[in-house]
């Protein structure tokens, strides 16, 4: 009888990944940038495409799609739906002024079949994504992919900083962002961090904002006392749709704060907007922004 077990001497993914996006247009996967493994931190199959403009070699698109663990592995084609509350989930990554935007669906149809012995999965999908109040529609992706890639071959896509920070009402007590974007709007720096949190299952996606109104410098300032110079919220986007606005607490800035590089730390504590009983207190929060 034919082993299912992975041939752990095969160390790259091959194969095609494309789809249309109403956004962008058409995406194409970079022959050398496909990545397919099975995560065992989430229990399910990550399949990964990245698209780099030959004019801007630090940015990319990505489509990442996770396929629920338990597909059998006998090619038999099996179909999940893709709303936010389920464990098939494709994310779509935009390099957008400066910075990287996820947008995870909420709504879509997957399709695919897994051939445990070849090592390969294909199938098909459409759904819309979101983040936050932005969508994106995927359709037409079409993948196919062969070759599980080796952990020491995984690489991660390009960070341009992170935001971290400790949680008490939150839906996890640490934030390590996933993506972190810093913008200059309606003279105002904005910074938005998001992570997805993937345990329990199904994942769940948090943010942290921080707004600084232009002429703030390097130092110390109150959320209390300097509400008209920054601003901070945690967001639950995703699931209830929930804002919590900052009503006390601290940010340190370490340098004068630019859509180039910004970097400091922050506590706060908050109140909801729609239910000012409920709380959450964001702790020991650090971040940095370098493009």
């Amino acid at each position: 009888m034919l082993s299912t077990k992975p041939d752990e001497s095969k160390h790259s993914t091959t194969g095609t990944f494309t789809a249309s996006t109403d956004v962008d247009g058409h995406f194409v996967g970079d022959p050398l940038e496909m990545q397919f493994y099975k995560d065992q931190d989430k229990g399910l199959w990550y399949l990964g495409a990245t698209q780099r403009p030959a004019s801007q070699p630090h940015a990319f698109k990505g489509i990442d799609l996770y396929v629920p663990g338990d597909i059998p592995g006998d090619g038999q084609t099996s179909t999940y739906q893709m709303k936010a509350s389920d464990l098939a989930t494709a994310r779509y990554w935009r390099y957008v002024d400066g910075g990287h935007s996820p947008y995870t669906s909420v709504e879509g149809t997957l399709t695919v079949a897994y051939f445990a012995i070849e090592q390969r999965m294909k199938g098909s999908f459409r759904c819309t994504a979101s983040f936050g109040s932005e969508t994106i529609t995927i359709t037409d992706a079409n993948f196919d992919l062969t070759g599980i890639t080796n952990a020491k071959h995984i690489l991660p896509r390009t960070k341009q900083g992170q935001l971290t920070a400790t949680l008490t009402g939150g839906i996890s007590q640490k934030f390590v962002s996933d993506s972190i974007n810093v913008k200059h709007v309606n003279q105002e720096l904005a910074l938005t961090a998001d992570q997805s949190v993937w345990e329990p299952l199904p994942p769940r996606q948090h943010r942290i904002t921080l707004f600084i109104k232009d002429g703030v410098k390097a130092g110390r300032y109150s959320f209390a006392e300097d509400k008209a110079l920054i601003r901070a919220a945690y967001v639950t986007p995703n699931q209830s749709s929930e804002v919590f606005t900052a009503i006390s607490g601290e940010l340190y800035l370490a340098s004068d704060p630019t859509d180039k590089h910004l970097e400091g730390r922050l506590s706060f504590d908050t109140e909801g907007v729609g239910d000012p009983d409920k709380k959450v207190s964001v702790k020991e929060g650090t971040f940095r922004w370098l493009v």
